[in-house]
């Protein structure tokens, strides 16, 4: 019996179940049917195809059933023409996503492998990368930062998954947010959207069903979304079991949980920022002082400026600094003003620990000025 492609994905979508008895077999089965959903025919499923459970899945994209079908069946002897006929290799390439994941768990135990476990039980295939697992315990504005200095950098429809949730168990919203780029982010709605959406990255936000949206063996525990309602709905989506719209309801922007965070700021001395996150390997300090700012008020590369690290109302660093290219404008050991790699102002010591030295930490208590000073032009 032939069967075009268009006929073939209409009835496995109408099917919860797919059969096969083996190709060389003279027995035939009788075709499955279905009932008819507003056609006056219906197609029958050819007696060659192998049935694989697919209820739980709910696939609905064209892809997705592809993969499903190629891993579950072009490994049985007499299938594998009629499939690669039917659904063309070349297609292979775009049957899922890219998974990123993020998290405060470390990796000294099981929580990130069983994240993974999860997204390869709903695809074998998928295409799983970590964008982190160090984030400090319960950092949500570290979580949020990173986000920020990643995501515009993946192709569209990448789905990430940032799981730093001290609230979890508790009733605050799981949220899916869409950027402007299409790259997609599953977290808790607990400020980690923070600085992608002050940055205007995110076009819209729907609030997670997690009632439906979570691993059928998820037993009683609450306190593992990440594995058991992040992890599965990011593969989900990652592998069109899923789309976007179907994660839940549209949530007004104005009801997303956002951190508090003071914006960078400019006089006629100069501009006042805050520590924003550190370069943790290299312990440079990154402020959220745009270039763009510093240029406003005519600093630029090759002055001398006179730089203050404050916390709240101690002054714990005051040098004048060079504003150079790069570490290696000045001496091993010495301080440097520069442009860091998300074009916003850094301090750091050529081959050594700015934030270590000086015992420098983030947020909105850490405030950084960089000021003119007499004689600091170009050298």
């Amino acid at each position: 019996m032939e069967i075009d492609r268009e006929s073939l994905l209409l009835e496995m979508r109408r099917f919860r179940y797919l059969k096969m008895v083996p190709e060389q077999s003279e027995e035939r089965e009788p075709c499955s049917s279905v009932e008819p959903t507003g056609r006056k025919d219906t197609v029958s499923i050819p007696w060659s195809l192998v049935l694989l459970e697919v209820a739980e899945r709910e696939l609905s994209h064209e892809r997705r059933w592809y993969h499903v079908i190629r891993h579950h069946v072009l490994r049985n002897k007499g299938v594998v023409s009629f499939f690669v006929e039917t659904f063309p290799q070349e297609e292979d390439d775009e049957m899922t996503e890219a998974l990123v994941l993020q998290s405060d768990f470390g990796v000294s135990d099981g929580a990130v492998s069983a994240m993974y476990g999860v997204a390869h039980s709903i695809n074998p295939e998928i295409r799983i990368f970590d964008l982190t697992h160090d984030i400090p315990p319960f950092q949500i504005w570290e979580a949020s930062y990173r986000l920020l200095q990643t995501v515009p950098y993946w192709t569209e429809q990448t789905v990430f998954v940032s799981v730093v949730d001290p609230g979890v168990g508790s009733r605050r919203k799981s949220v899916v947010a869409r950027t402007r780029t299409n790259q997609y982010i599953i977290t808790p709605d607990n400020g980690t959207l923070t600085h992608l959406w002050q940055a205007g990255y995110i076009a819209e936000v729907r609030q997670l069903d997690d009632r439906r949206h979570r691993l059928p063996r998820m037993g009683e525990s609450y306190t593992f979304h990440g594995r058991d309602i992040f992890a599965f709905t990011g593969a989900r989506l990652s592998s069109h079991v899923i789309t976007f719209e179907e994660v839940g309801p549209l949530l007004p922007t104005e009801e997303l949980v956002l951190l508090d965070r003071t914006f960078a700021s400019s006089s006629d001395n100069g501009v006042t920022g805050i520590v924003e996150i550190l370069d943790v390997r290299f312990g440079n300090v990154w402020t959220n002082i745009p270039v763009t700012l510093v240029r406003q008020v005519g600093l630029d590369i090759g002055n001398h400026v006179k730089v203050r690290v404050s916390y709240r109302d101690r002054i714990v660093y005051e040098q004048t600094l060079l504003f150079g290219h790069s570490f290696a404008d000045v001496p091993v050991g010495s301080g440097v003003v520069y442009i860091n790699s998300l074009d916003q102002i850094a301090l750091a010591l050529n081959q050594g620990s700015f934030a270590h030295a000086f015992e420098v930490g983030i947020g909105n208590d850490w405030s950084v000025s960089v000021q003119h000073i007499k004689g600091g032009d170009r050298t």
